[in-house]
């Protein structure tokens, strides 16, 4: 019997090493991903030729508007949201990722909202998620990133689709999502955006569902966290009637 327990044990130790190693390996990946869709976003807006008739989107925001997390980056919601578009207009979608991982509030308006002025021409579709960085930065109140917000809002191409910031269910994060996703709402629509509901479409995943919709890296979504993602940005595209 003792020899048996030993095997047991020494069984167990080694799925569990096996388990961790795995783990570690898909952390990687999502850290590799941050360079990698980067590429794929920059070489993708280079091949777009300029004098097409297709639909022209353009994608503000930080690593989740990358598809960071997700097997690829067409599994994130920006991919998601041009195939959509795609199927409602029948034309080519252009697309025009100039998010960055990693990105504030304060980013999109010091380089990001610069850079779409720079490409001289008025997009069809903007969308903008953002706020997922400044929540987790306690060094940023939630006065200071309300204040960066309505700037931001104020430069945005009118009728922009903006996502409020998305849910945490980890203390003290989620008082801190709470209180700017309450405080954003209205300054998006006063602005003359739509509002993306995305607050509320990851808090009522609820906590089994942050555990199935999180990458390994148990911050950024995965593929099926990108899909309700992108289900929340499609929800205010058909609201609109885009």
């Amino acid at each position: 019997m003792g020899i048996v327990r030993i095997m047991g044990t020494a069984a167990v130790a080694g799925l569990a090493t096996t388990a961790v190693r795995r783990r570690l390996d898909e952390v990687r990946q999502v850290r590799r991903s941050v360079a990698e869709y980067r590429e794929h976003w920059r070489d993708l807006a280079e091949a777009h030729d300029p004098d097409s008739d297709a639909v022209r989107y353009v994608a503000l925001g930080d690593s989740a508007a990358q598809a960071v997390g997700a097997s690829t980056p067409e599994a994130g919601y920006v991919a998601t949201v041009a195939q959509h578009l795609a199927g409602t207009t029948g034309r080519d979608v252009d697309m025009f990722n100039l998010s960055v991982s990693g990105a504030k509030a304060a980013d999109v308006l010091e380089d990001q909202l610069p850079r779409l002025a720079a490409l001289g021409f008025v997009p069809d579709v903007v969308t903008l998620g953002i706020g997922g960085n400044d929540v987790v930065d306690r060094r940023i109140s939630v006065e200071a990133f309300l204040d960066t917000m309505a700037e931001v809002l104020a430069e945005l191409p009118p009728g922009s689709y903006v996502a409020d910031p998305p849910g945490f269910l980890i203390p003290p994060f989620e008082a801190r999502s709470d209180a700017m996703a309450v405080g954003v709402r209205p300054l998006i629509r006063d602005a003359g955006h739509h509002l993306v509901a995305l607050h509320r479409a990851t808090r009522s995943a609820g906590h089994l569902g942050w555990v199935r919709n999180v990458a390994a890296d148990a911050f950024h979504p995965n593929d099926r966290g990108y899909a309700g993602w992108a289900a929340a940005f499609i929800e205010a595209l058909e609201s609109a009637g885009t």
